[in-house]
């Protein structure tokens, strides 16, 4: 879904474009790699 959005946003200009938001509550490795694909990221802390 995020790599679509991305396609998308690349052929829109500025003003069209799709803002995402990235949050990753559990530090999993495989989650990480989402954080690239985000206009505003963020990563829990672990407790």
């Amino acid at each position: 879904m995020l790599q679509r959005i991305e396609q998308h946003n690349a052929r829109q200009p500025p003003e069209q474009k799709i803002r995402v938001s990235v949050e990753v509550e559990k530090p999993r490795e495989e989650l990480f790699q989402l954080l690239g694909y985000g206009d505003v990221e963020r990563a829990c802390r672990r407790h």
